[in-house]
């Protein structure tokens, strides 16, 4: 007798495993002409093998069809446009080598991104024959099966002893120029003790402490005149004390060690040091420069602007 269901009282649906038994010893009865649930099967029928018997149960069954739609998923996934994932060889510049898996419809950005978790680092920017990978673009179809990628770590701002060697050097440069630095340290301790100690503390409060000054922001955002042609840009903010008190800052290209402006004390104003290059502009040179300085001035204090140091 059939087990029965406790909560309504009848027979139990089978599970099934319980129906897969059930055709097996069907299928085996059939080839040794055994009794089966009280039907004699002679052993003269043809035997069948298991993968031919129907099962109509179970053919239907709405989780083998979740099953099934979920694996062709998969499949398309697996192949993406015909490729399968294959690892791809990642360089950095210290020579150091690794090797990662990339899926079909991994991107550029992403990618990038799970480097930059692995690597521990703020950023990661991806080149292959010396040219950027296109953020958008899926990292299979831009990177031929022979090609090394090239990663370039980007150690962020959010702590001072994870900052790029270039952007110690552009934070050096800015200290210098507005009067913070070495002279507030201890009596005994050489310029280069100085900025290794600076470059070697946790938390941007305590670097501030050390170079004595009583804040530092600094501030990373994007410009330029022409819309279709923008510059990342990284502004840092010194809020002097005593004598020298008001805010001096100085803001660099991305990537560059020389400043493109710098704000000095009381001034108001960003004064230029820097040299255009190529075509002089057709209007007046100076009117050009006023509006692209007006602007990256404008642009520091934009919406978006990424924020970094004790704000």
């Amino acid at each position: 007798m059939p087990a029965l269901d406790k909560r309504t009282g009848r027979p139990a649906r089978r599970t099934k495993e319980d129906i897969l038994e059930k055709l097996k010893l069907e299928a085996f009865a059939r080839r040794t002409g055994q009794e089966v649930g009280g039907v004699w099967l002679e052993p003269w029928k043809l035997p069948v093998e298991s993968w031919r018997i129907p099962v109509p149960l179970l053919d239907h069954d709405p989780d083998l069809v979740h099953f099934e739609t979920n694996t062709k998923a998969s499949s398309n996934v697996e192949t993406g446009a015909g490729e399968a994932a294959r690892h791809i060889t990642v360089a950095m510049m210290n020579g150091e080598e690794m090797e990662l898996l990339v899926q079909p419809i991994e991107t550029v950005r992403a990618f990038a991104a799970r480097i930059a978790l692995i690597k521990a680092v703020g950023k990661v920017k991806l080149m292959a024959d010396h040219l950027p990978l296109p953020e958008d673009q899926l990292v299979l179809d831009c990177v031929p099966r022979a090609s090394v990628v090239t990663a370039l770590l980007q150690f962020g701002f959010m702590s001072p002893n994870r900052l790029d060697p270039l952007v110690q050097q552009q934070i050096r440069s800015t200290c210098k120029l507005h009067g913070a630095g070495p002279r507030f340290g201890p009596p005994l301790m050489d310029c280069e003790s100085f900025w290794s100690a600076a470059f070697e503390k946790r938390t941007w409060e305590d670097f501030v402490q050390h170079i004595g000054v009583r804040n530092f922001q600094i501030k990373v955002f994007s410009f330029g005149l022409n819309p279709l042609n923008q510059t990342r840009y990284i502004r840092y903010d010194l809020r002097m004390g005593g004598e020298f008190s008001g805010t001096c800052s100085s803001v660099y290209a991305e990537n560059e060690v020389n400043s493109t402006a710098d704000l000095k004390g009381s001034l108001q104003r960003l004064q230029t040091v820097m040299q255009y290059k190529g075509k002089q502009p057709e209007k007046d040179p100076s009117a050009e420069q006023s509006r692209f300085l007006e602007g990256l001035q404008d642009a520091a204090f934009a919406n978006g602007v990424e924020k970094y140091g004790p704000w």
